[in-house]
């Protein structure tokens, strides 16, 4: 589930060339911070991270 939601968050960052370059740290916080909103961002950012 969490890697789903990594995979349509890249995919709605990537621009016509289908490329995106978004931080860990970004991709924490927009696909975890509402289900962990006391965690640390290294918390977050570790979370992206683990669903390669």
């Amino acid at each position: 589930m969490e890697a789903f939601r990594v995979y349509s968050h890249l995919c709605r960052r990537a621009g016509c060339d289908n490329n995106a370059f978004p931080s860990y740290k970004s991709i924490g916080e927009a696909c975890f911070r509402g289900s962990f909103p006391g965690s640390s961002t290294e918390t977050l950012r570790q979370k992206a991270i683990a669903t390669e």
